[in-house]
């Protein structure tokens, strides 16, 4: 092996090879054809709970400087990742994506004043933890098993006179999330600055593995936030997952969605270990948040890989990542409908049809054009509006209302009222 003294990165005459050439290993990609279809639903691999010591080639205890230890992926055998500021560019992103979303990666972390909260502290004491991402100036989105009460053989802290562990709620407030823990271009740490969690604001809900906190002061207007997609990723598409492996500082890897199968995504040539948890999976396309990181799986049988939750799962039972959610594309159709001789109250219905279907729709006045049939009269009352009818598929039906009369309402009318349709469509 040799040390490389410009990184402080232990690394072998292999791994420098694989990074050369990471991209030319593709994703197996899911195909029901090869993998049948009921087997992939039983896949249960392991949540990713940090390593204890000694677990994946680290030491028993890590040195000063973490970033000076080497470790062990998950996918094809050889570490892949790369810290996030000596990132070459190499690994399926590009270097100006990894500078642009980094920063609100943060990493979570045990207090180191449990011995002094609970006379059975576990052995949690300190131990950097797991990944998430800011989703707004103080909601930081991770994975729910890293609130759980068990798990990755770690003792959390018990209830004081009991062996009851303390709730997910307590955990929670028991941890801070660290931002800015990375090396910098020549390998030295940086400052991290840490931030105290207030609550657990979701966890767990619809049984999904994902959890939100709300943090103190606002990091978010330091670190900035990611976006929340409203489409999950397809297979072959590039995602980046960008996260804390081990506890150690900030690295990135990239990699092609495998597959899509319940609420999960998966990917079998993104690096993780134990301490990537939580991390935000995002779309190389506009670096959009389409998952969340939960389980290693690479190691196991065939076909092993990584995986998450999807983005339309969580957002399915989330009520803040669907309030937070990028919207899906926008279309607009305008239609004149023609009102014909007559009196009175008019209600005339129309429709429009899109390119694709329709999520959901509003209608407006764009503008109308009405006047007596026979010679002039005094104007008395004019009304014109539009009202949403129903949507079906691609096509949305909508309503014309108008009224165009004298003080006696009783001389006919006629022309056209024009409405515009704005949807959000798939």
């Amino acid at each position: 092996m040799e040390v490389s003294q410009s990184t402080h990165f232990i690394k072998t005459d292999m791994e420098q090879l694989s990074k050369a050439g990471k991209k030319a290993r593709k994703s197996k990609f899911f195909n029901e054809s090869k993998v049948d279809a009921e087997a992939h639903r039983h896949w249960d691999f392991p949540p990713a709970f940090p390593p204890l010591p000694g677990e994946h080639g680290l030491p028993e205890a890590l040195p000063e400087n973490p970033g000076e230890v080497a470790i062990e992926s998950i996918c094809g055998g050889l570490d892949e990742s790369q810290p996030v500021e000596q990132y070459d560019g190499t690994l399926g992103v590009s270097q100006a994506f990894v500078s642009a979303h980094q920063a609100a990666v943060g990493q979570l972390q045990w207090n180191d004043n449990l011995a002094s909260l609970y006379t059975n502290p576990g052995n949690v004491n300190n131990v950097r933890w797991c990944s998430g991402t800011l989703i707004s100036r103080n909601l930081f989105l991770t994975a729910g098993h890293c609130f759980d009460q068990t798990g990755g053989g770690w003792q959390r802290p018990r209830i004081d006179g009991t062996d009851t562990i303390i709730s997910p709620e307590e955990i929670a407030k028991n941890m801070h999330v660290n931002f800015n823990y990375q090396v910098d271009p020549d390998g030295n740490l940086r400052t991290e600055q840490s931030f105290a969690i207030l609550e657990l604001v979701e966890y767990r809900l619809g049984g999904l593995d994902y959890a939100i906190v709300r943090l103190a002061g606002n990091p978010g207007d330091v670190y900035g936030w990611e976006e929340i997609s409203a489409q999950d990723a397809e297979p072959g598409d590039m995602l980046c997952i960008i996260q804390h492996p081990a506890g150690l500082p900030k690295r990135i890897e990239a990699g092609p969605a495998f597959h899509l199968h319940d609420s999960r995504i998966g990917y079998d040539s993104i690096d993780t270990l134990g301490g990537s948890s939580g991390s935000g999976i995002l779309s190389a396309q506009d670096g959009r948040i389409v998952g969340v990181h939960t389980h290693g799986g690479c190691d196991q049988p065939v076909p092993g890989h990584n995986h998450g939750q999807r983005i339309s799962a969580l957002i399915g039972v989330s009520p803040i990542l669907l309030s937070l959610r990028q919207p899906h594309p926008l279309a607009f159709r305008t239609r004149s409908v023609q009102i014909p001789a007559g009196t009175g109250r008019r209600r005339i219905e129309g429709s429009v049809s899109f390119d694709s279907p329709v999520r959901q729709a509003g209608v407006a006045l764009n503008g109308y054009k009405l006047d007596f049939v026979n010679s002039d009269h005094h104007l008395n009352v004019i009304e014109v509006d539009t009202d949403m009818v129903s949507i079906s598929g691609n096509t949305v039906r909508f309503r014309v209302e108008c009224q165009y009369a004298d003080k006696n309402f009783d001389d006919p009318y006629r022309g056209y009222v024009t409405a515009t349709v704005i949807a959000e469509v798939e």
